[in-house]
């Protein structure tokens, strides 16, 4: 019988790492490049996937526990219509939302119907996980999440969406703009923040205004995620203190947004990504307090033929 640590660990990698397909048409002929802090990517015959500025948790201990690796190829498999990305489990599925959300959006469809059953994947993290002991997961869990503490990825918004014919943003205590609240709203439809059932026509995951001196933008969608579930578990152990939730999953501030600690920095990255995708002005002030980290490299929607 698996300790909870084990138990704890084995299930964080299994969903960060949930095999999932991405679909799409056989029309689309020109090569997808999609670069951000987290990850870089292209897609044409093939699909490559490699590291990027921000080292994730999943990736971190998936590393150390398994045989996950900074760079992942993939053979993309076909039928008369469409090309298929499977990932079987092989990188975060997070991955293949964001190019759903930001990159081929209404193009492609994603589905777990993955030629690496979801029992499959399950057992192997157990697998992996159980080979290790106790003491060392826990040191091992430790470090992740001191590694995660550390990140850091600040971004401001100069212009939101335009959604109206006055687009300006502003998320004060209780208050946002018009271009703010339609951008919350559009937030429903996001595979990235949780929205993968296209079943569930109720209680979507989304932005939300923030009660708070300072402004910002709740996001408490994060409770449902691997990483903060995780999270609680090691301050439990390693602190003392035991959290009713997953701690303060919301970004403070009127139009400058960076994480909490509580907060992964994931969560703002997607933020950016999502603004970006929308069509607002927004500027990336630093990651991992390194001024204009990206911005040489600034490619997010790069469509290559």
């Amino acid at each position: 019988m698996q300790s909870q640590i084990k138990n704890h660990i084995a299930t964080f990698l299994h969903k960060t790492f949930t095999p999932v397909r991405l679909i799409f048409p056989k029309i689309i002929k020109c090569k997808r490049v999609y670069d951000n802090a987290l990850f870089h990517s292209s897609i044409y015959q093939s699909a490559h996937f490699g590291k990027g500025f921000i080292e994730t948790p999943g990736m971190y201990m998936a590393k150390i526990l398994g045989d996950t690796k900074n760079d992942t190829f993939f053979v993309l498999k076909e039928n008369t219509n469409a090309f298929i990305l499977d990932t079987m489990g092989q990188i975060p599925a997070r991955y293949v939302y964001m190019l759903k959300d930001f990159v081929f959006k209404n193009e492609a469809q994603v589905d777990f119907n993955s030629d690496k059953k979801i029992c499959e994947n399950e057992e192997y993290w157990k697998n992996c996980v159980s080979e290790c002991p106790d003491n060392i997961l826990k040191k091992l869990a430790t470090e992740t999440l001191h590694l995660a503490e550390r990140q850091t990825y600040k971004i401001k918004v100069h212009d939101g969406p335009p959604y109206f014919k006055i687009n300006e943003w502003y998320t004060y205590d209780q208050d946002a703009s018009l271009a703010a609240q339609q951008f919350f709203n559009k937030s429903s439809t996001l595979y990235s923040i949780g929205n993968i059932d296209p079943r569930n026509e109720y209680n979507k995951h989304k932005y939300h205004q923030l009660s708070a001196a300072g402004g910002g933008i709740s996001m408490t969608y994060a409770n449902n995620l691997p990483w903060q579930t995780l999270r609680k578990y090691i301050h439990q152990y390693s602190n003392g203190v035991l959290f009713s939730s997953g701690g303060y999953t919301d970004t403070r501030g009127w139009n400058t947004y960076d994480q909490r600690k509580d907060l992964s920095v994931e969560e703002i990255v997607i933020l950016h990504e999502f603004l970006k995708a929308e069509g607002a002005k927004v500027e990336l002030l630093n990651v991992n307090g390194i001024k204009d980290h990206m911005n040489k490299n600034e490619c997010a929607h790069t469509i290559n033929k």
